[in-house]
């Protein structure tokens, strides 16, 4: 069976190319991330996967302020070769293809804090597969990596996502890497966290649809992690305290692809599907802003909204996530997490705080800022 090449893999072998034809010199700088981002119509999340690789395999260097250097030739290795690199590394293990709205900025950040320590960031990107899985972080080791920051994988059930991810970190612990966890977090666990305050910020984004005159709210929402569990209480809490008994308050947390680990925002059909299944409503709260992107999408088609949705035209969102320059009609509000800040503090306890107190447990609760909309 042919082994699949992910376009990461391309990138950084086109890069090699151009490395070793000159067309980057030694000592010079190249493009940017965002530069090469274009370039090569992706993002930056796949791009910094390509560059990991490049400095894994000693062909660039990455610094803070200066970006990407090409070192001298003679620092050059094959892929087998570059079992260590010639400077400190650390790991970001987390879910591949994961929400670019929140995760580009944090991992902007934590690279902006590894570097500025004259270290790199060799990016762990798994999925579901427990096996790979923990094939991928044992590997860490026998690459040198000294630390790890970890997002615990989403998975479809509370039960699969404490079951999936206690086992890598046990396989985690058991490599010796000092871990901050990011994002989420596993009940019961001794582990250094940095998280945001999603319950209160639930709280404040489901009170705001009542202010605006939503009476049937529904909640969208997609796998399960415990940031996601949080907003979830949140808005079900609201609900109960606005005289919806608990099973109907239940029903309106509505999973909008249940039969999918990744959400295909451009199957309008199926997410209608979804939502005429679900109690009636006119607003939105949605968990992160891929559903609800998803969502509006699905709204658009005017030959199939659902039939649930009352004056369509004019439902209210909100949301979590940063939506950029985009405009959505109906969008009022916005919970957005500082994500940079959030990065660098993971790799500021990473680097910085557990080799001074390595028997210290370390748990950051950041709060939200958010964005009305006229």
């Amino acid at each position: 069976m042919m082994s699949k090449t992910y376009l990461h893999q391309k990138i950084k072998d086109e890069i090699i190319r151009r490395i070793e034809s000159g067309h980057y010199p030694v000592g010079e700088t190249f493009p940017s991330t965002k530069e090469l981002a274009v370039e090569f119509s992706t993002s930056s999340v796949t791009i910094d996967k390509a560059l990991a690789g490049l400095v894994e395999m000693g062909y660039i260097s990455r610094k803070a302020r200066k970006g990407s250097v090409v070192n001298p030739r003679e620092s050059w290795k094959s892929e087998h070769e570059s079992s260590k690199g010639h400077v400190r590394l650390y790991s970001l293990i987390m879910r591949d293809s994961p929400s670019p709205y929140f995760w580009k900025n944090t991992i902007k950040g934590i690279y902006d804090k590894v570097h500025s320590h004259n270290a790199d960031i060799l990016p762990c990107y798994i999925d579901e597969n427990l096996s790979s899985a923990l094939s991928a972080i044992r590997e860490l080791k026998r690459k040198g990596v000294q630390g790890v920051i970890f997002a615990p994988v989403s998975m479809k059930s509370e039960e699969e996502y404490y079951r999936f991810n206690q086992e890598l970190l046990v396989a985690i612990r058991e490599c010796g890497f000092p871990l901050v966890m990011i994002d989420r977090y596993l009940k019961g666990e001794k582990t250094n966290n940095i998280v945001s305050d999603d319950y209160e910020a639930a709280v404040y984004l489901t009170e705001y649809l009542f202010s605006v005159g939503v009476k049937k709210p529904i909640c969208i929402t997609h796998l399960f992690n415990t940031a996601f569990e949080s907003r979830i209480n949140g808005f079900m809490d609201v609900l109960l305290k606005r005289g919806f008994n608990k099973s109907e308050a239940r029903e309106r947390v509505v999973d909008i692809a249940p039969d999918r680990i990744l959400i295909d925002g451009t199957d309008t059909g199926s997410t209608c599907k979804v939502l005429n299944g679900s109690p009636r409503f006119d607003g939105i709260f949605s968990v992160n802003a891929i559903n609800l992107f998803t969502v509006v999408n699905a709204l658009r088609e005017k030959n199939q909204i659902p039939m649930t949705a009352e004056s369509p035209d004019r439902l209210r969102f909100v949301n979590f996530d940063e939506i950029g320059i985009l405009r959505i009609d109906g969008l009022v509000l916005s919970a957005i997490q500082e994500s940079h800040k959030i990065g660098q503090l993971s790799a500021q306890i990473l680097l910085e705080l557990l080799p001074q107190w390595p028997d210290a447990v370390f748990h950051v609760v950041k709060g939200y800022q958010f964005r009305e909309y006229p």
